[in-house]
């Protein structure tokens, strides 16, 4: 094991176990659910040392962040929209291992599968996602074949308890071709995502979650035809919170999707590489109505 990573997993450690202190107990008045998120993060560890974005990122000072986010909160959950591999030599030199460590001591909960999260081919793939046994990665529209080691990995929805609220996640995967070469992803077939966000949202609903979140790989807006996050919640209601990634689109605040009814639908993406923090605060009222009280990106720096 080189110095530099020795270093990297060893500050890690003693941040992680700060990382998972229990959440505060709901306020007597509601309940209310921070969402904190990333995208596109890209083998990105350190922060950048030049350029238009020096002294911003890093996986130590996102870590300060979402502790100092989870300090403040009821309750909270982290979330990733895919991507997590490839972009700088970590990748190269550990192919996703330091990746999915960071990820369980930072205590995500869900992540979706991004197009380059095949790079270095399924097995690669398979043995890094194990590295982080407590995330649950979520994709909705893939489709397995009965061999597949993903399929035992990889589940269509995960719903998990915060201080009593049930939070229902599902994902969506874009479409491989012309993105991963055909070996890359043997076995993982792209199905539509407006079928399967309207079958995972309908299920969650039957399991009385009160809060329905979606973490995406198909891309702010669609590309080569393709549907996109502000696409697909149009016609498919029923999804609180869209956790999006792909398009590495830097959004200050929420783009909202109205339905009838006054249901509403936020579709958030926070760029690449970790530089932003997506954090929105969701409020659940004695009804189960769903409103989200503040939604923004915030630097890591």
């Amino acid at each position: 094991m080189n110095k530099t990573r020795r270093a990297f997993l060893a500050g890690a450690a003693a941040v992680a176990p700060t990382l998972m202190l229990p959440r505060r107990s709901w306020a007597a008045t509601g309940k209310s659910l921070a969402v904190m998120h990333t995208n596109d993060t890209h083998s990105r560890m350190l922060p950048f040392d030049s350029g238009k974005y020096a002294g911003q990122g890093g996986v130590a000072r996102r870590a300060t962040l979402i502790q100092r986010i989870r300090d403040a909160s009821a309750a909270s959950v982290l979330l990733d929209a895919g991507d997590t591999f490839q972009g700088t030599p970590w990748f190269n030199a550990f192919q996703g291992e330091v990746d999915m460590k960071a990820m369980a001591m930072l205590g995500y909960d869900a992540t979706c599968l991004g197009n380059h999260d095949f790079d270095a081919g399924i097995e690669t793939l398979v043995r890094q996602l194990k590295h982080a046994p407590l995330m649950h990665p979520v994709v909705s529209n893939f489709a397995f074949d009965e061999v597949n080691p993903l399929k035992d990995l990889v589940t269509p929805q995960v719903v998990i308890d915060r201080a009593g609220v049930k939070v229902g996640l599902f994902g969506l995967g874009i479409a491989f071709e012309g993105l991963v070469n055909p070996k890359l992803h043997r076995g993982v077939d792209y199905a539509d995502p407006r079928e399967a966000a309207r079958r995972e949202i309908e299920t969650l609903r039957a399991g009385r979650c009160d809060v329905v979140i979606c973490v995406s790989h198909l891309g702010y807006q669609g590309s080569r035809g393709e549907v996109g996050d502000i696409d697909w919640p149009k016609d498919v209601p029923g999804c609180d919170y869209v956790v999006s990634g792909h398009t590495h689109t830097f959004l200050d605040e929420p783009t909202v999707i109205a339905h009838k009814g006054g249901h509403q639908t936020h579709v958030m993406q926070v760029g690449h590489s970790g530089l932003r923090l997506g954090h929105a605060t969701l409020a659940i009222d004695a009804g189960g109505k769903v409103a989200v009280r503040t939604a923004r990106a915030r630097t890591v720096a």
